[in-house]
């Protein structure tokens, strides 16, 4: 049982979320659940974290490519299908993408 609690809570401090905005619209586009570690998201990204404060870890200015590259290494199919049709939702518009995970300090 005790393994299974720390099971969860290894998933839960992974578990991040792209989060896409619709500059124009100033409206959420979508919302996705990312089981990647922060710190392996930084070193995969290469620097820092844009915010790191108020139990939030937050990189802007993220590429849709980098986001496809990013579900491509979690081997999430479900997460990489979603990716694609929000892609496909929303073409044409000035999409602004956030990697985000809340964290405990």
């Amino acid at each position: 049982m005790a393994n299974g609690l720390s099971d969860a809570a290894s998933v839960e401090s992974r578990m991040g979320h792209i989060v896409v905005l619709d500059r124009a619209r100033r409206a959420t586009a979508a919302l996705l659940d990312l089981l990647l570690d922060p710190v392996d998201a930084a070193a995969w990204l290469g620097r820092p974290p844009d915010l790191a404060a108020n139990q939030i870890v937050s990189w802007g200015d993220v590429t849709p490519d980098q986001i496809r590259e990013l579900l491509e290494l979690t081997d999430d199919a479900e997460a990489a299908q979603h990716w694609r049709e929000t892609l496909v939702t929303h073409a044409g518009r000035d999409l602004v993408i956030s990697l985000v995970w809340p964290v405990e300090t």
